[in-house]
């Protein structure tokens, strides 16, 4: 072969190899642009997701943030107004979706209602190259628990992209329950003349006053704190509590104490003080410290601690014979299912300078005009009073006295 020849060969291997190279590159750009064209679709699709579903979740922390704004609008109408409102639920509502209140905007809510973020989201959407749709009913504002106030409504929302590429549709309920905790308590703020308020904290426990013991006992009735003893009696000033004891050889300290609740039978003659004797008294539902009344000629032991607190600190439960938190906005004070009650402390409101009246304690009969018969509670500070009906059911009748 010769040099001539051996070129012309090397060239025409050179294309062979040269060929197949061009052929690939020419398939992968194509197979590229097409796999480049299917990411761009996975990412916006990708993205079109999450936005539908943040657009759903941001409805749910809107409307929550919306509901509470609506009640702390409506409590400052009611306290500006110094009346109560005509309808709670019509108030709320507009206040709920337009911001405002008979169409005046409310300074807490800059006519910021659910209809204004409605109108942002779809704004924002369609910059984003998305056609939002979102439709609601009327939300039914109403009471679902003693501390909740619920603003429902259902709605339909819809999404789709501009060029065509998905739609997203649900039709759903938004539950908007907002806790009326940490909120202003109207009929305190109306019945004061706002020169003094409440503010609703949930008392956290279930009763206000139990029955810990019963059997025979005798001398009238006492109260005092708990002290529990088994065995030796600590160093303590004992005629300021009630002894709580199944050891017989404590009988002889008994007349010390305010009162005894006793798990063991004794001479009757011998006492002195209120006893309770219950041979089968659990010493165990005795808190030391604790608020006890011991009824001695009922022969009946009640605690009383969580009754106390409740009017010391004020705080709030639930109760079917109160007004709920919307009756408190309007300046009902009949009971309702949903009602919360709290007790008036009356050396709390003499300090903040209103005049204090000879009336029960909770609240919406405290600040009513009804005239009831009033009965002091056993175990309680001598200006506390419940109604001789004891609508609120917070107290027993074996703990009433004194009734006028």
């Amino acid at each position: 072969m010769n040099l001539g020849d051996s070129g012309q060969f090397f060239s025409i291997i050179t294309v062979l190899l040269i060929l197949p190279l061009v052929a690939l590159s020419i398939t992968f750009g194509e197979s590229m642009r097409g796999h480049g064209s299917d990411i761009g679709e996975q990412v916006r699709l990708t993205s079109s997701y999450y936005h539908y579903h943040s657009l759903n979740e941001d409805l749910v922390r809107t409307s929550n943030k919306v509901g509470r704004r609506s009640l702390l609008s409506a409590i400052t109408e009611v306290v500006d107004e110094g009346e109560g409102l005509n309808s709670s639920e019509e108030t709320l509502q507009e206040l709920f979706v337009n911001g405002t209140v008979d169409g005046e905007s409310h300074p807490l809510m800059n006519r910021s209602g659910v209809d204004e973020w409605v109108e942002s989201i779809e704004r924002i959407s369609s910059e984003r190259g998305y056609e939002v749709s979102l439709e609601r009913d009327q939300p039914e504002v109403k009471m679902t628990e003693p501390f909740v106030v619920s603003f429902p409504f259902e709605y339909s929302f819809g999404m789709k992209d501009k060029d065509g590429m998905f739609r997203l549709e649900k039709e759903k309920t938004a539950p908007t329950k907002v806790n009326i905790e940490g909120l202003e308590d109207p009929i305190v703020a109306l019945g004061t003349g706002g020169m003094y308020s409440l503010t609703v904290e949930s008392c956290g426990f279930e009763y206000t006053v139990k029955e810990l013991a019963r059997g025979e006992g005798s001398n009238s009735w006492a109260s005092g704190e708990a002290i529990v003893v088994e065995e030796e009696l600590p160093d303590i000033e004992e005629e300021e509590k009630v002894l709580v004891t199944g050891n017989e050889e404590l009988e002889e300290e008994i007349n010390s104490f305010a009162g005894a609740v006793l798990g063991f039978d004794v001479d009757g003659s011998d006492i002195n003080v209120p006893y309770v004797v219950d041979e089968e008294v659990d010493l165990d539902s005795f808190e030391n410290g604790n608020r006890v009344v011991v009824e001695g000629d009922l022969g009946e032991a009640w605690e009383v601690e969580n009754l106390y607190r409740m009017w010391r600190n004020s705080c709030y439960m639930g109760s079917g014979n109160a007004p709920s938190f919307m009756q408190r906005l309007e300046y009902e004070l009949y009971g309702s299912d949903y009602g919360i009650n709290v007790l008036v402390n009356k050396g709390e409101l003499e300090e903040a300078g209103v005049d204090v009246e000879d009336r029960p304690n909770p609240a919406h009969i405290y600040f009513s005009d009804e005239d009831v018969e009033k009965c002091r509670v056993k175990g309680m500070p001598d200006s506390f009073a419940v109604d001789a009906e004891d609508s609120t059911g917070i107290v027993s009748q074996s703990l009433k006295f004194n009734c006028e």
